[in-house]
């Protein structure tokens, strides 16, 4: 009957345990496994001037894009060539029109590094209002040490996600991992 006991008191450890680890998952909602978002929404690239300091921002019409633009002195769609962005980072910035805005949103990252430091996208991940940009610091991975504050690598991320996925975020943060 001992034997039996135990058994059951294990049986129902296991059993809560996996209880709690389903409603944890639950409150939280991964952008990057859901049909919401997937690699080709994620445009990196690097930039040679223009932000300073790191910063997110999220934009629902082209007005509030622009408006960043102006006020950060971007110009991205200049005709003169302009060294400060990639022509891969112009063409896919034309994309961002009335059109795009209909039914997607846009979330701008910049992160403003030394020059030794090597950042890649993640994921993202929505708890509550909050929408979480997760980019690894593949520098730290790698164990390169050292930096150069006379050359700062600007990292550029456009995210484009369905308005409905993020309807409710209110906040927008970014975290750097060390580790996968």
């Amino acid at each position: 009957m001992k034997k039996f006991s135990k058994i059951i008191c294990i049986i129902c450890v296991v059993v809560l345990l996996a209880a709690l680890t389903a409603c944890a998952d639950k409150s939280l909602y991964k952008v990057a496994c859901s049909e919401s978002l997937n690699r080709d929404d994620v445009f990196s690239d690097i930039v040679h001037s223009g932000i300073e300091g790191d910063l997110a921002e999220r934009f629902d019409t082209v007005e509030q894009l622009n408006e960043f633009c102006n006020e950060k002195n971007i110009q991205v769609n200049n005709n003169e060539e302009d060294y400060k962005f990639s022509s891969a980072f112009r063409k896919k910035f034309e994309n961002y029109n009335n059109k795009y805005f209909n039914d997607k949103s846009l979330i701008v990252v910049f992160r403003y590094k030394p020059c030794l430091e090597k950042l890649t996208f993640k994921d993202l991940q929505i708890e509550n209002d909050t929408l979480t940009v997760n980019i690894l610091n593949e520098s730290k991975i790698s164990g390169a040490e050292g930096d150069s504050a006379a050359v700062i690598t600007i990292y550029v991320y456009l995210i484009e996600v369905k308005k409905s996925a993020i309807e409710n975020v209110e906040q927008i943060q970014v975290v750097e991992m060390d580790k996968l």
